[in-house]
């Protein structure tokens, strides 16, 4: 199984934010992400993160965040690459979810940032 910690040391040169494609009925494209994906790990980037603005991680309810971190960690660990899995919610409760899910991928860093009050 793939080591999934990185220690602060690691976290240095240049790391990739990921806008996430949308299809016109407002789905994930799940094809031009994963290409998205694969293409900023081929540049000899250090890691890709997810979740940020450019990711619009504020309006991804927990079906969309899990979909969106399942192509994303598994396209950049077929390309050997580390990631961040952006764990922003309104609330605790909902960050912790979505951290224990990120780390149940394999996410090799899993943020728990909240926004607003606790859940």
């Amino acid at each position: 199984m793939k080591k999934t910690t990185i220690s602060r040391d690691q976290l240095t040169g240049i790391w990739a934010p990921l806008p996430v494609p949308w299809q016109r009925d407002g789905a994930l494209d799940q094809q031009i992400y994963a290409r998205d994906i694969a293409q900023c790990c081929s540049s000899q980037i250090n890691g890709v993160y997810s979740g940020g603005t450019t990711g619009e991680f504020y309006i991804q309810d927990y079906d969309l965040f899990c979909e969106v971190n399942e192509v994303l960690i598994g396209t950049a660990h077929e390309h050997d690459t580390p990631v961040q899995a952006g764990c922003t919610a309104l609330g605790t409760v909902e960050v912790c979810k979505r951290v224990r899910f990120a780390r149940s991928l394999g996410a090799d860093l899993a943020g728990t940032s909240s926004v607003g009050g606790a859940g």
